[in-house]
């Protein structure tokens, strides 16, 4: 454990969790890690760098949704309509949950939008007045016949051009998709009856996705990125932070 400033560290050769007033932090990877003072943590994966994989934010201390993403950073609807995701998402005035996926071929993003599904109809009353939101890396018609063959509660995006995976640092990369535990987690979602869909050509197979909790007031709760291949956020996590708000 390393202390300085207030700022405690644990260290371990796959993880590393750093804890500062506003803010909990998980990294995976290696190197040093690069801290800003109050509610950023500045992390990359060049250079071997630690990048952050979960971070949970405290009132007070979260960035708005629209700084995070960019203000007028593009998603494209069903239908093709060009939108500012940031636009999109304070225009509900609800909790809003954004789930990024691999591409819309990948068998086990239809894994993460049926464990969407499963947990808004459980019920539970953190998520009776909460928007989902499902981003895909794949063109406007993929993101249309996806919608349609899954039984998602909530709206579909399309990102083609990876504008917003860009803008919130994603895991990209070859060994981020080919590795023990993204098969693991590819074995796991065959056996629930989630196909891989071949046909669909991904415009970039490589590209990683995560979540994102945002508040009514625009507020990021929580920040997961996906380190491989179906290394979804926690469902724990995610209620958790959505009973936060």
């Amino acid at each position: 454990v390393e202390e300085e400033e207030g700022v405690s560290i644990w260290r371990s050769v796959d993880e590393m969790v750093i804890e500062m007033e506003g803010f909990v932090s998980s990294f995976v990877g290696g190197g040093s890690a690069c801290v800003e003072k109050g509610r950023r943590v500045r992390c990359s994966r060049s250079k071997g760098n630690w990048v952050a994989k979960t971070t949970v934010y405290s009132n007070g201390r979260a960035p708005s949704f629209s700084e995070t993403v960019g203000e007028d950073t593009p998603v494209y609807d069903v239908k093709g309509k060009k939108l500012a995701l940031a636009g999109v998402v304070s225009e509900t005035g609800k909790t809003t949950v954004i789930s990024w996926m691999r591409h819309y071929g990948c068998s086990l993003c239809r894994k993460q939008v049926a464990d969407l599904s499963r947990l808004k109809a459980s019920g539970l009353d953190e998520l009776k007045e909460v928007d989902f939101i499902a981003i895909g890396s794949g063109t406007v018609q993929q993101g249309a016949e996806f919608l349609k063959e899954v039984n998602f509660p909530g709206a579909v995006y399309s990102d083609p051009q990876r504008k917003t995976y860009q803008a919130l640092n994603f895991t990209k990369g070859i060994l981020s998709t080919f590795n023990p535990g993204g098969l693991g987690k590819l074995m796991e979602s065959f056996s629930s009856g989630n196909k891989q869909r071949f046909e669909v050509i991904p415009t970039d197979p490589f590209q990683q996705g995560g979540c994102l909790v945002v508040s009514p007031s625009n507020d990021v709760v929580l920040l997961h990125r996906d380190d491989f291949a179906g290394d979804h956020v926690e469902e724990s996590k995610l209620l958790n932070a959505l009973r936060s708000i």
